[in-house]
């Protein structure tokens, strides 16, 4: 069942993030309400949930990444009925990566995109790794909370860890110019 959390529970999450370098902050006047995304915590394992950041507002504010590496990204049901010559040999790998898109260092601007929660006074965050300078900020403006990195909601994801991933696979000759299998979407 869905519920919203309080602010001491969301304040925890920030924490977390702050600790990890992955909090920013944005004034709320600057924030359209399309844009607050909702933060979701879904069950993984015993030890822990999968974060999951409903990005929709903020990805239907962007262009597609038409050309992104994904647009080649086979489905697991394209593989159900490969058929191979005698000389031909399919190679596969499949991984979870623990954590992959929290891995990735965002930009300041992208950071910016994923506003979560309701407004707070800045004084609520004022003392978090990441948030803006105290000095610079009232204590009393309209603030909310950000994830400063890559989100399991980014409609970009994807791409950007295949396009990071692919060179260095390429660089260890992992990846080779062999033929690959490919979706044709």
């Amino acid at each position: 069942p869905r519920k919203m959390c309080s602010f001491s529970e969301l304040r925890r999450v920030f924490e977390v993030w702050a600790a990890a370098g992955r909090f920013a902050t944005r004034a709320a006047a600057e924030v359209a309400a399309i844009e607050i995304s909702q933060l979701a915590a879904v069950f993984k394992s015993e030890e822990e949930d999968r974060q999951i950041i409903d990005e929709r507002g903020p990805n239907g504010m962007e262009d597609v990444l038409d050309e992104g590496p994904s647009r080649h990204l086979l489905s697991g049901g394209m593989l159900l009925d490969v058929h191979l010559r005698p000389a031909e040999q399919l190679i596969s790998g499949a991984t979870d990566r623990r954590h992959c898109y929290h891995q990735f260092r965002a930009t300041g601007e992208r950071a910016k995109r994923t506003p979560v929660g309701q407004a707070r006074p800045f004084q609520d965050f004022q003392d978090l790794e990441g948030a803006e300078a105290a000095e610079e900020v009232a204590p009393d403006r309209p603030t909310l909370g950000c994830f400063h990195g890559i989100g399991m909601g980014d409609h970009g994801a994807v791409d950007f860890a295949l396009g990071a991933h692919e060179p260095l696979l390429e660089k260890a000759g992992v990846l080779t110019a062999t033929p690959w299998v490919r979706s044709a979407r």
